[in-house]
């Protein structure tokens, strides 16, 4: 059986196949400016990535353990997210990364699961007023 990678969205699969795009992220982390579908080998890191994404991209990833990253904006309660399961054989490690996939090439997702963003509240943490400014300061000017 062949190994699995997990995408996280807060949309929809419109079509097939998930389309190579550029991390958000980009300026801050260079290991996502090649434009690509990007995948993880940890479950709980796409579904965090998809409640930024509900967030409208208000949070980063910190770590790859419990909590997983940082919430700058009001937690998307009650909202759907879907969890793409990915065949890793299409992807290839993002360089300086442990744990991020990436492919150049469209992909067709194995099986899509929707969750509710409240059952994983506990994969994020939501940052401080002090930490929400610095963010703000950084991304919204």
């Amino acid at each position: 059986m062949s190994k699995i990678l997990y995408h996280g969205s807060s949309r929809k699969l419109k079509g097939e196949c998930l389309l190579p795009g550029q991390g958000e992220d980009s300026d801050d982390r260079p290991q996502n400016q090649q434009k690509g579908v990007y995948a993880w080998d940890i479950k709980n890191m796409a579904i965090m990535m998809a409640i930024i994404s509900a967030a409208n991209g208000m949070g980063s990833v910190d770590q790859f353990e419990e909590p997983y990253g940082t919430l700058y904006a009001k937690f998307p309660e009650n909202k759907e997210v879907y969890v793409h399961h990915l065949n890793a054989e299409d992807f290839s490690q993002t360089p300086g990364t442990d744990h991020q996939f990436i492919s150049e090439k469209p992909i067709k997702p194995i099986k899509t699961e929707t969750i509710n963003t409240s059952d994983f509240k506990h994969l994020i943490r939501k940052a401080t007023p002090k930490e929400i400014s610095t963010w703000k300061s950084k991304y919204c000017n």
